[in-house]
């Protein structure tokens, strides 16, 4: 008879240590600034950079507003994404059609012209779909940028069509804290940024 009471046993164990569902990462940078929580802003006198990373496994989307009044080139042939130190290209012709296509769905040229005072959103990779552990008390763990288990950047070059200089953006961000939230919780959360 005991056997039989051990098995719901389990499986009631096995749930309720599963009923956290979502991590919430919070990202830091030194470079860029954090706009009310809800995106990173760079800037400098050529361009800003918009950062969202309110998506799911961290997809971030850039818009890159040329500030200028002269037409942008955004040189993707020679600009990625880093995660921990691997570069991902936005265009790279070495990569097979599965590989690219498993990456982005649709390809990118390897130049992009944004017109003057005009912007083009970009979508980069993930960032993780890695689930970090974390104890139950308090809920979650910080990081410093020393010890903070992904890193991650993006890397730009533009130029101007009547300048011959490469142009080049390095924007660094890093985990600097990761918070669980069981799955009431995350909803709530959801309902207040989205």
């Amino acid at each position: 008879m005991k056997a039989i009471y051990l098995y719901p046993v389990l499986a009631l164990l096995f749930l309720n240590s599963c009923s956290y569902r979502y991590q919430v990462f919070d990202i830091k940078s030194e470079e860029v600034i954090s706009e009310t929580g809800d995106y990173f802003l760079y800037e400098n006198d050529d361009l800003e950079i918009y950062y969202d990373y309110w998506t799911e496994g961290g997809y971030p989307v850039f818009k890159i507003h040329n500030r200028r009044n002269d037409t942008l080139f955004l040189n993707l042939a020679k600009s990625n994404f880093k995660v921990n130190g691997v570069a991902i290209d936005y265009y790279n012709t070495t990569y097979t059609a599965e590989e690219y296509e498993r990456m982005r769905p649709f390809p990118l040229p390897p130049v992009v012209a944004i017109q003057p005072r005009r912007s083009y959103q970009l979508n980069g990779f993930p960032i993780s779909w890695r689930w970090e552990r974390i104890k139950n008390k308090p809920g979650y763990v910080r990081f410093e940028q020393n010890n903070s288990p992904i890193h991650f950047g993006n890397f730009l070059t533009y130029y101007f069509d009547d300048e011959n200089i490469d142009y080049r953006v390095e924007n660094n961000f890093w985990i600097g804290k990761i918070k669980k939230y069981k799955r009431k919780e995350s909803n709530d959360f959801k309902q207040r940024h989205f």
